[in-house]
Order: C-alpha cells, then structure tokens, then sequence
C-alpha cells in the first residue's frame, strides 16, 4: 500500500546540498506537523548515480525522480532547493486533480528577464506573466502525468526548448487534458514563489505571516493587485550563479523580515 505523500528536494553538488537542507529547515519551522503527513527525501548526486541517472536525465530531474517516488507514494511534491519556505503549504496537496503549479513571474520580474536574455521566459502564446509556469514547486498526484512528462523529454526536444522540463511542462498543463490547479491563482490569497520576486522590500509581517500588501511597487507597476498576498515561499531562482543565498543579505528585506527569514533557515529550533 502506497503511502500518503513525499516532498523531495534535490542537491546534487555540495552548494546546492546545503541550499536544499536550509530549504528543508525553513519547511518543517513552518509546517510543524508536515512529517506526520508525509516524508521528506533529499537526493544527492550519489542518490542520483545509484539510481542510474544519466547526463542527460540530470535535465529533467523532476519528472525522472517523481516516477521513482509514485512507486510508494500517491502525492509527490518538488521544491527547488533555492527556495525558502515562509508559510504554512498543506494546502497545496488538497484536492482532487493530476498536478497543481505556480506561476513563473509578474510584471516587474518578466521585465528583469527580457533585461536579462533580451525575451521573456515563454513558449508558444502561453502569456509569460498570467499564464507561464514554474517547475520547482510543483505538485503531482497522477503518474500517468508525469509518464507523459518523461516521454516529451526527448535529446531532439532538449535541443529545441531552452527550458527543456519546464517547457515541456507548460505545453502540457496549457494544451494537454489534465487537471491543473493553479495554486498563485486561487482565492486564498497566498503566493508561493517568483510571482512574488522583485518586491521583497514591499513585504512586511504581520501576525507572524510574511504579507505582501495590495498594490506594493511604483505607481508603474503595482503588485499585486487584487488583495494582500500571503508569501508562503521565496524563491531566488536565477540558474546556477553562485553564493545565491547572498540574495538574504543586505537591504533586500525589511530588518524585521530579513530576521524572520534567516531564523528559518538556521540550524537552531
């Protein structure tokens, strides 16, 4: 019999190891109870290598060790090691549907990427801020979803789609026939990731919740603008550039937030 759930996380290398278990903290400060819903797995390079990954798998990491989980769990969850959870997810595996996703941006972080490649991150006519999505939070409750994932992942395709698994990703969640949730869109109100980068020194806290409010930014470029957010994951995202958790020093955050943050990384209770 299956179990309930697994939550992994990657860390291949020895800085993004210590990424991941910093991730990991951060998750289990905020979701006290989340080992008695479920396991939490880190896989390693040695991991990676014992269970016969290739080069080429290293591209697609996420459906390829989903599809080794499925085989004991019903629900498996990716969180990018990058990332820092603020806020309580249970949520985000609730529910009847094949896979729930998160957005890859907003306005002012869509901008900061046509700076950055000269293009938003895109693929087909799939909008980049209201539509595009992001494959390091991700959650899936159907094998037969990732299966199909696996066999889009092809050595012709990785030359043609310069996000490869997340592209991929997106032309199935747009154009193929599942059931997605799209968990930055829904009417709790909470973010969980990019959607929410560029306006970290908007975010304040307030009863013990990392709040991003209504219409934070420039007059230019309000974000959001519907409600107050509730940010219950950062993600600092960017490829592999180094010392990327530098991103939780200096005037980024608010003092109050950045102390917040930090406190959930630490390896103290």
């Amino acid at each position: 019999m299956k179990k309930p759930l697994c939550i992994f996380t990657c860390g291949l290398d020895p800085t993004n190891e210590d990424y991941a278990k910093k991730m990991i903290r951060s998750l289990m400060k905020t979701n006290p109870k989340i080992t008695e819903k479920g396991d939490i797995v880190l896989f390693t390079q040695k991991d990676f290598q014992a269970m016969g990954g290739t080069p080429h798998e290293m591209f697609y990491m996420t459906p390829w060790f989903a599809k080794a989980l499925f085989k004991d769990y019903e629900t498996v969850v990716r969180l990018d090691a990058d990332m820092i959870i603020t806020g309580d997810i249970s949520h985000v595996w609730e529910g009847d549907f094949d896979v729930a996703v998160v957005q890859n941006g907003n306005p002012r972080e869509v901008q900061a990427q046509v700076q950055l490649m000269g293009k938003p991150v895109q693929i087909l006519d799939v909008d980049s801020i209201a539509d595009y999505v992001n494959c390091g939070f991700l959650v899936m409750k159907n094998e037969a979803f990732v299966d199909n994932w696996i066999r889009l992942c092809t050595p012709e395709r990785q030359r043609i789609y310069q996000f490869y698994e997340q592209d991929l990703l997106n032309i199935m969640v747009h154009y193929g026939n599942w059931k997605v949730r799209f968990l930055d869109k829904e009417d709790n109100h909470k973010f969980h990731g990019l959607i929410s980068k560029g306006f970290e020194s908007q975010m304040i806290l307030k009863d013990n919740k990392l709040i991003l409010p209504k219409d934070s930014g420039a007059e230019s470029d309000p974000w959001p603008t519907d409600a107050d957010k509730e940010i219950v994951c950062i993600h600092v995202a960017g490829g592999g550039q180094p010392n990327k958790f530098d991103y939780f020093n200096g005037n980024r955050f608010q003092p109050d937030v950045l102390t917040f943050i930090k406190n959930l990384i630490s390896d103290t209770k």
